[in-house]
């Protein structure tokens, strides 16, 4: 499966074109330096449901996604970064409706965390 197929990469936004004016959509990296995107991302960070935020960047542009599932987050995480955002973070959500944060969760500790020997 592509990352297109995911949704997640940003909508080509050449300066020929007129962005589609839509709300964000669950997984799907939009441009965190337009107004329009940033203040739904705002309001989308007092919603209860929210469960997840991935923002990729680096010194020209800025993206975000929110609400991305298992696979989501599996296939960010085995893919090549893009070079343009070499940067990312990854913010899970405590939940109690929904079981994938903690599932999620454990799918970047062991990734990025090191094993603690005992004793």
């Amino acid at each position: 499966m592509s990352a297109s197929e995911l949704n997640m990469q940003p909508e080509d936004r050449s300066a020929s074109q007129t962005p589609a004016r839509t709300p964000p959509q669950d997984g799907k990296f939009e441009d965190f330096d337009d107004p329009y995107y940033y203040s739904h991302v705002q309001k989308e960070l007092e919603n209860p449901d929210a469960r997840n935020f991935v923002v990729e960047f680096g010194p020209e542009h800025c993206r975000i996604a929110s609400n991305l599932t298992l696979l989501h987050f599996e296939k960010l995480l085995s893919q090549k970064r893009d070079p343009a955002h070499p940067i990312r973070w990854m913010f899970v959500l405590p939940s109690i409706l929904h079981p994938e944060p903690q599932k999620q969760r454990s799918l970047l500790s062991q990734k990025y965390m090191e094993p603690v020997s005992p004793g």
